[in-house]
């Protein structure tokens, strides 16, 4: 690590501080943007507490919700090219990571609870990059 990235780190992190992001928030940023996977735990220990009790994942199998918080937050690992692609994987791939049967992922609508929990994740990292900017450069 070169001593501006170094400063740079330091200079985010102070923002990132005096920002009052929430837990969530700083997670997501750092999940999405520093490529912090061991914050991986803390999130998937969040969304299945949202989903538990969540009345939009009411619809949502309690046998699917680990495989739809795990594949949302594995999808988030990967590449985004640009805001054009709004998700990675297709609904084939998702099932298939999931070790769910295409049909199956199909009838139960598990891609929108992967959707949701991909844009939650991403929205909070861009806020927080913002709320970051804010405090960098205003």
């Amino acid at each position: 690590m070169t001593a501006l990235t170094s400063k740079r780190t330091y200079d985010k992190a102070l923002a990132l501080a005096f920002a009052h992001a929430t837990e969530l928030q700083t997670w997501s940023f750092y999940y999405i943007n520093q490529s912090e996977h061991g914050l991986q735990k803390q999130l998937n220990d969040y969304y299945m507490a949202i989903i538990k009790k969540d009345e939009r994942f009411q619809q949502c199998r309690p046998k699917y919700h680990q495989a739809v918080v795990t594949t949302a937050l594995i999808e988030l690992t990967y590449y985004y090219p640009s805001e054009e692609y709004r998700y990675h994987w297709n609904a084939s791939e998702r099932s298939a990571f999931a070790g769910i049967a295409k049909q199956t992922f199909s009838d139960n609508q598990l891609s929108k609870y992967i959707n949701f929990i991909i844009d939650e994740i991403r929205s909070n990292a861009e806020f927080t990059k913002r709320l970051i900017n804010q405090q960098l450069y205003n």
